[in-house]
């Protein structure tokens, strides 16, 4: 199976290239997880995306206090932080995400840090201060 695929995905790669890059990647999915569980066990585009879809579904209140309440038990809990900035960036409360995001989140190297700042850069595209944006992308 790995020969078909290495074949007729990726031509001029022999299957033994194949699979070592395949055991790469595995490896590197796999290195992350650890990092994953320190940002308190939850994934930061999970938490944008249950935070968008409780916005569009009108439960917005209820996820920001499971949300609040998260971050108050454990400060390094960096996904309830982004959960609520985007919450914030969604409500149009530019300055609540920016507090948020400059002094809590966006000075690590996780993926909340990444998501932080993609929220910055939204919110200061949704504002017209596109060079304020550039950066942060």
């Amino acid at each position: 199976m790995g020969a078909l695929l290495a074949a007729s995905c990726f031509p001029g790669v022999g299957v033994l290239q194949f699979r070592l890059s395949l055991s790469v990647l595995c490896f590197a999915l796999a290195a992350g997880a650890p990092q994953l569980a320190a940002q308190g066990g939850e994934d930061p585009r999970a938490v944008v995306r249950s935070a968008t879809r409780a916005v569009e579904g009108d439960s917005a209140a209820r996820v920001r206090a499971r949300l609040e309440a998260r971050a108050a038990r454990g400060a390094s809990d960096r996904a309830a932080l982004v959960g609520l900035a985007t919450l914030d960036r969604l409500a149009y409360a530019y300055r609540a995400v920016e507090r948020i995001c400059r002094q809590r989140i966006s000075g690590g190297r996780d993926r909340s840090a990444v998501y932080a700042r993609l929220g910055l850069a939204e919110g200061f595209e949704a504002r017209s201060m596109t060079r304020d944006a550039g950066p942060e992308f």
